[in-house]
């Protein structure tokens, strides 16, 4: 895996790890994210299961996590991204490529979430294009999710990080209503905000 032409060593333990020179050339605020990220998605996991998740994909529905509109018909207007929305993919980007799902219900609402992504330095810069993903129908979103096999898929709507939860290593579900974490589903992780769950 590389970033920005900067090669990620793989150490023999099976984890990828970087050097103090690659993190020099890292804004600070980005490692920060990239590192509570890392902590809270490999906590409980055995040592081989960290070494599966680590360096794996990543797959974020946008709606509610990168966007500030949580419905894909509201992109029909707009595609506003969240605060820091740059830091936080690239910071998971150093974790495992990075895939992007948008469910948009027509050409416009398409239009409106490229631009953004483009404009904010996601979508052609931090994410191939051939990664970010369009999909009109939610049972949709759910076969990419489950076709790409990530390590880990950030949504923020329950009803899917529910049907994937059963064949994805982890999900991280964020929603300001999604509760307190389920006992029986120890892969399901939940946050306000995916900025909130990489700081804290």
């Amino acid at each position: 895996m590389s970033t920005d032409g900067i090669s990620l060593t793989k150490q023999n333990s099976g984890s990828r790890e970087v050097t103090e020179e690659f993190w020099s050339r890292v804004e600070p605020e980005v490692r920060s994210l990239h590192e509570g990220f890392r902590r809270k998605v490999l906590a409980a996991a055995g040592e081989g299961r960290k070494a599966a998740l680590f360096g794996g994909r990543i797959t974020i529905s946008t709606c509610g996590v990168l966007f500030q509109e949580e419905e894909c018909h509201h992109l029909k207007r707009r595609a506003t991204l969240v605060p820091h929305a740059r830091d936080l993919v690239e910071a998971l980007s150093y974790f495992g490529r990075v895939y992007l799902v948008t469910q948009v219900l027509d050409d416009r609402s398409q239009e409106n979430a490229v631009r953004s992504l483009r404009e904010g330095g996601i979508c052609g810069t931090l994410v191939e294009d051939h990664h970010c993903l369009f999909c009109e129908k939610h049972v949709s979103k759910v076969s990419i999710a489950r076709q790409v096999e990530p390590c880990v898929h950030v949504d923020a709507e329950k009803a899917t990080a529910s049907e994937l939860q059963r064949f994805l290593p982890r999900i991280l579900l964020v929603s300001k209503t999604a509760g307190a974490a389920d006992p029986s589903k120890p892969n399901m992780l939940h946050a306000e905000t995916l900025h909130s769950f990489c700081s804290s």
